[in-house]
């Protein structure tokens, strides 16, 4: 879906947008990023589904990379999870699209959970991920 050259100008984005990141986005590298990454839309959805998503929703895809890394932290709280939902309507404000931010922000936090608990962050990619 991406390439190395569109996860550095994502990071680029929301560092010039002000964007809040969690504490240890900073330290990771753009292609451990990338694996992170499946674009907008949910984790359940088809290649194909979230590249019509991200098309749609191009101003909400720098929001959409920190989203997705912290779905893929391997500590999963309830807490962490309202936390990095409110991250994406906070960081799609700063894009100028709050309205956008808020409804995706709330689907997450109705419907997303299972993708949270049981994503990436809880197989064995994310040790392998977090290593590279």
């Amino acid at each position: 879906m991406s390439d190395i050259g569109h996860i550095r100008y994502l990071r680029k984005t929301a560092v010039l947008l002000g964007f809040s990141v969690p504490e240890n986005f900073r330290r990771y590298s753009s292609k451990t990023l990338l694996r992170c990454y499946n674009g907008v839309g949910a984790q359940w959805m088809p290649g194909w589904m979230r590249k019509i998503f991200t098309y749609i929703c191009l101003h909400l895809e720098a929001a959409a990379l920190i989203h997705d890394f912290e779905y893929t932290r391997k500590k999963k709280s309830y807490g962490h999870f309202t936390k990095a939902n409110l991250r994406l309507a906070y960081n799609a404000c700063r894009s100028r699209r709050p309205v956008l931010g808020a409804a995706s922000a709330l689907l997450c936090q109705l419907f997303g959970w299972y993708a949270y608990k049981n994503g990436k962050g809880a197989s064995r990619q994310w040790n392998t991920l977090m290593r590279s």
